[in-house]
C-alpha cells in the first residue's frame, strides 16, 4: 500500500481525460475533426483533430452508417477499415465437427 501511494505521490498526474463519444460528436459538427479512422471490428475511430490531438473513442453497434455519412461531410479524411475474417478459422469452423465426428465414428 506505502508502495502504492509512493508511485501516485512521484508521478505525474497530467493525466487528460479521453474525449467521449457525446465529445467525438460535438467535434465533428464543429468542424474539428481533421481526420478519422473508423474500426469496424471493434466498433473504435481513431481520431485526429484539426490542433493535431489524437485520441480513439468508441462508438455504438450499427451505428457505422450514420458516421461514415456524418464524417464524409465534414472531415477532410475518412478511412474505414472492415471486419476481416480470419480463412483459416472460418474454414476450421466448418469442417472441424465433421473431423471430430469421423473421428468418434472411426474410433467407437
Amino acid at each position: 500500500m506505502l508502495a502504492f501511494f509512493a508511485q501516485r505521490l512521484i508521478s505525474p498526474s497530467g493525466e487528460t481525460k479521453k474525449p467521449d463519444f457525446g465529445t467525438f460528436l460535438t467535434q465533428i459538427n464543429g468542424g474539428q475533426v481533421k481526420s478519422a479512422d473508423i474500426k469496424t471490428k471493434d466498433n473504435t475511430v481513431d481520431v485526429t483533430l484539426t490542433d493535431g490531438q489524437k485520441y480513439t473513442v468508441g462508438y455504438p453497434d450499427g451505428y457505422a452508417k450514420t458516421l461514415v455519412d456524418t464524417l464524409h461531410e465534414k472531415a477532410s479524411k475518412l478511412d474505414v477499415q472492415g471486419k476481416q475474417s480470419n480463412g483459416w478459422l472460418s474454414l476450421l469452423t466448418y469442417i472441424l465437427p465433421f473431423v471430430i465426428f469421423i473421428g468418434f465414428w472411426i474410433f467407437s
